[in-house]
């Protein structure tokens, strides 16, 4: 079980969500994470993204990738 207390343990399945690695329930745990904890400086760009992929599942909006790309510094 993956301890997210560990920023060392966060921060690698950060790395795995970002190279689409992980399982559903898995990012389930880091946004119920980053929800409810204070987002450390350094991973603050990494919580935006998990809230965008959350509201964007939430409203359905699934096939505009823009905002995540934007954020990982992708160009169109």
């Amino acid at each position: 079980m993956i301890n997210l207390d560990n920023k060392q343990e966060r921060l690698a399945l950060a790395e795995r969500f970002l190279d689409a690695e992980t399982t559903v329930q898995e990012e389930q745990m880091l946004a119920r994470y980053y929800a409810t904890h204070p987002v450390e400086s350094d991973e603050k760009e990494f919580a935006a993204i998990l809230a965008v992929s959350r509201s964007e599942a939430d409203s359905s909006l699934l096939a505009d990738t823009s905002v995540f790309d934007r954020i990982v510094g992708k160009t169109a």
